[in-house]
C-alpha cells in the first residue's frame, strides 16, 4: 500500500503546482490589464506620432497641447498675439515696445502656466533651475522694467538708459579682439 500513498502525494503536489501556475497566469493577466492600454488610444498615439514625425520630415509646425492651454481662452489669445507680435520681422518694434511686450509676455505666461514655466529661466532636462537662476531673472526683470518706467515712452531714453546699466562681458570683450 505504500504505492498508493505515494500516488496520493504525486497526485496532490501535482495539483498545487497547477494552482500555484494558475495563481501566477491569473496574476499575469492582471498585471497585462493593468498596464495595457485599448486599441483605439493606441491607434490615436500611433496616428498622432506619424503626424508629428510628418511635420518634422516636411518642416511644418505642429500646435502641441500645453497642460494649462484652454483654461482661460482670452489669455491664451493674448499670449498667442504677444508671442506673434515679437516673432514677426515685420512688426519693426523699437526697443522700448519690444522689452514691454516681451515682459508682458512672460507675465502672462507665468499667470497661466505658474513661476515653473518662466521663460526667462533654463529649461532643460539636464539643467536645475536654482534659487540664483531665479534671483538673476528677477533682477534682468527689474532693471528692465526700471528703465522702461524711467523712459516715459521715449524709446531713445530707454536705449540709453539700458546701454548704462548693461555690462560688457569681458570674455565677449578678449573674444571680439581675438578676431
Amino acid at each position: 500500500m505504500p504505492n498508493e500513498n505515494e500516488n496520493e502525494d504525486v497526485v496532490v503536489e501535482e495539483q498545487q503546482d497547477n494552482d500555484k501556475g494558475a495563481e501566477a497566469y491569473i496574476k499575469e493577466i492582471k498585471n497585462l490589464k493593468d498596464n495595457s492600454v485599448s486599441k483605439e488610444d493606441y491607434e490615436k498615439m500611433v496616428d498622432e506620432r506619424n503626424k508629428l514625425i510628418k511635420a518634422l520630415v516636411d518642416g511644418d509646425e505642429v500646435d502641441l497641447p500645453d497642460s494649462n492651454k484652454g483654461d482661460n481662452p482670452d489669455l491664451d489669445k493674448e499670449i498667442d498675439s504677444l508671442r506673434k507680435e515679437l516673432l514677426t520681422e515685420e512688426t519693426g518694434l523699437s526697443n522700448l515696445d519690444y522689452w514691454t511686450k516681451t515682459l508682458s509676455l512672460r507675465d502672462k505666461i507665468i499667470e497661466r502656466d505658474g513661476e515653473d514655466a518662466d521663460p526667462f529661466l533654463p529649461n532643460s532636462s539636464q539643467v536645475d533651475v536654482t534659487e540664483q537662476d531665479k534671483a538673476a531673472v528677477e533682477r534682468v526683470v527689474s532693471c528692465v522694467k526700471d528703465c522702461i518706467e524711467t523712459a516715459e515712452g521715449d524709446d531713445a531714453a530707454f536705449v540709453a538708459l539700458m546701454t548704462a546699466r548693461i555690462k560688457d562681458d569681458p570674455i565677449s570683450k578678449v573674444n571680439a579682439k581675438r578676431k
